[in-house]
């Protein structure tokens, strides 16, 4: 789903999607915004709204990472992360162990069907 900007601001691709950041500074006022830092130490400050201002003081000096979840604007020379409007903050889901075993056996099939999964650990 990128897309080339085609305005006076050349070189840049907007795409949604999700990032995993640290919140490191929140602040109020007429138009809140908010100091993102990712992975890769790069730190940008974003417009955002009042309850997305809320939602993130949760992670407020946290080494936690958050995920969010929006429009984000990247250089095309570099691939920087320029801007990012978020849209969502994505809720860390703990799903039953279970769950997570049947999910994974819909994604891998019948493939392991009639395996000692010990015997597939030790032998590979």
């Amino acid at each position: 789903m990128n897309k080339f900007i085609q305005t006076k601001y050349k070189n840049l691709i907007n795409d949604y999607t999700i990032i995993y950041v640290r919140v490191e500074h929140l602040y109020d006022g007429k138009q809140p915004t908010a100091k993102i830092r990712l992975s890769n130490d790069h730190a940008i400050t974003i417009k955002i709204s009042k309850s997305i201002g809320l939602k993130l003081k949760d992670y407020l000096y946290s080494s936690s990472l958050v995920g969010i979840e929006g429009k984000a604007k990247y250089s095309i020379k570099n691939f920087k992360l320029l801007d990012f409007t978020i849209e969502r903050i994505v809720e860390n889901e703990s799903l039953p162990l279970t769950k997570i075993f049947k999910d994974l056996r819909d994604i891998v099939g019948d493939h392991f069907d009639g395996k000692d999964i010990n015997d597939l650990l030790l032998n590979n």
